[in-house]
């Protein structure tokens, strides 16, 4: 590691004589003990009903998960549609939301907190497998999204695992599914 410069921060280590749960690997939440990559649930989802929802506070919101994988996709879908809704109805930054988006969001502020609990497996497969991935797109009038799994079959039994997903919102001009579609398409290409 010196030969490349590399300085040595922490040292982490699933061994059952290590007394860590939990580290951070690349700004995932590493369960060492159950080998478990997982998002750190962000400080401000704890918002209070007193604090009024604002399109910084969305995007704020928005912007605190970070999950380079893409595990969450469909839970952030929701709170980015309502961003998309904020700028159709051309509402300022500061000006609080409309009724009816800051009941849905409130919502989905409520479910925030499961974030935390999903997670997927660090390691892929631990045996050598034929393996081949498998792009799945799909689209609808509110969004599209792209999904990477790895298939693999070892002695007549077959697993398959999430390895990344991406999601778009739909253009604010409409768009036919068909197009959408092929911006699915795009997207996992």
């Amino acid at each position: 590691m010196k030969e490349g410069a590399f300085e040595l921060r922490c040292w982490a280590s699933n061994d059952s004589k290590e007394d860590q749960d939990k580290q951070m690997v690349l700004g995932l939440s590493w369960d060492v003990v159950s080998d478990e990559l997982s998002c750190k649930l962000p400080a401000n989802a704890d918002c209070t009903q007193e604090t009024p929802v604002t399109k910084r506070v969305l995007l704020s919101v928005i912007n605190s998960v970070y999950d380079p994988i893409g595990f969450t996709v469909p839970a952030l879908l929701l709170p980015k549609l309502l961003m998309q809704e904020a700028w159709r109805g051309k509402i300022g930054w500061d000006e609080v939301l409309p009724v009816e988006l800051e009941h849905k969001y409130r919502l989905w502020e409520k479910t925030m907190h499961f974030m935390s609990k999903c997670s997927i497996s660090r390691r892929l497969f631990a045996e050598n497998y034929d393996d081949f991935t498998l792009h799945i797109t799909d689209a609808s009038a509110y969004a599209y999204a792209t999904c990477a799994f790895l298939q693999c079959e070892f002695k007549g039994q077959v697993t398959v695992k999430l390895i990344a997903a991406k999601a778009r919102l739909a253009p604010m001009k409409k768009s036919t599914i068909p197009r959408l579609e092929l911006l699915g398409a795009a997207l996992g290409a």
